[in-house]
C-alpha cells in the first residue's frame, strides 16, 4: 500500500497554502493599520496646529478607469474624486497642499460626491489652513479624524487579528 499525502483545507499537499493566506492576512491587515495609525495620529495632532489663511488653486474632477475583474467578468469603469490643490504662506515661504482631510481619498464610480467636494473648493475660494508647526509643507483643510479613517483603522485590525489568529492555529496544528 503507497502512502497518502496529507492535503491542507485548499487541497494542497504541500501545507503551505493555510499558512499563506494567513501570512497574507496579517501583512496587509498590519500595513493598513499603521498606515491608518500614521493618519489618526496626525489627523488628531492638526486639531491643535496653527491656521493660516490659503487659496484654491485648482479644483476638478479626476477621472481614472478601474479595470474590473476579468474572473469576475465585471467590465472596466470609470471612477472618479476630487483633486483640490490650495496654496498658502508660512514664515514668508510659499506652499502648496492638497489634502482635505486625512485618512483614505474616496473614489466613486458616481460624480456627485466628486462634485459636492468641488461645490465646497471653488477656484480662488479662500480657506483656512492648518499645517503641522515642524513641517509646514504637512496640511489639512479639515482638521481631525473622520469616519472613512476610523472605519479604515477598524479593518486592518480585523484583518490583522485574523491572520494572527490563522497563524496560531496553523502553528497548534502543525505540533
Amino acid at each position: 500500500m503507497r502512502p497518502q499525502l496529507k492535503r491542507d483545507s485548499l487541497g494542497s499537499s504541500s501545507g503551505s497554502g493555510p499558512i499563506l493566506i494567513a501570512l497574507g492576512f496579517l501583512a496587509v491587515g498590519a500595513s493598513l493599520l499603521a498606515w491608518c495609525s500614521r493618519e489618526l495620529r496626525r489627523a488628531l495632532q492638526s486639531t491643535s496646529w496653527p491656521v493660516v489663511r490659503g487659496t484654491i488653486a485648482s479644483s476638478l474632477i479626476k477621472t481614472e478607469i478601474d479595470s474590473g475583474d476579468v474572473f469576475q467578468h465585471q467590465p472596466a469603469t470609470a471612477v472618479h474624486s476630487a483633486s483640490i490643490r490650495y496654496e498658502y504662506e508660512v514664515g514668508g515661504k510659499q506652499y502648496r497642499g492638497q489634502r482635505i482631510a486625512f485618512g483614505p481619498t474616496v473614489a466613486s464610480s458616481s460624480k456627485s460626491p466628486a462634485v459636492r467636494d468641488l461645490a465646497s473648493y471653488p477656484l480662488g475660494k479662500v480657506v483656512d489652513v492648518r499645517f503641522s508647526p515642524s513641517r509646514p509643507e504637512l496640511s489639512v483643510l479639515l482638521p481631525g479624524a473622520n469616519w472613512d479613517l476610523y472605519a479604515a483603522t477598524f479593518l486592518g485590525a480585523v484583518l490583522t487579528a485574523i491572520g494572527i489568529g490563522l497563524v496560531v492555529r496553523d502553528l497548534l496544528q502543525g505540533s
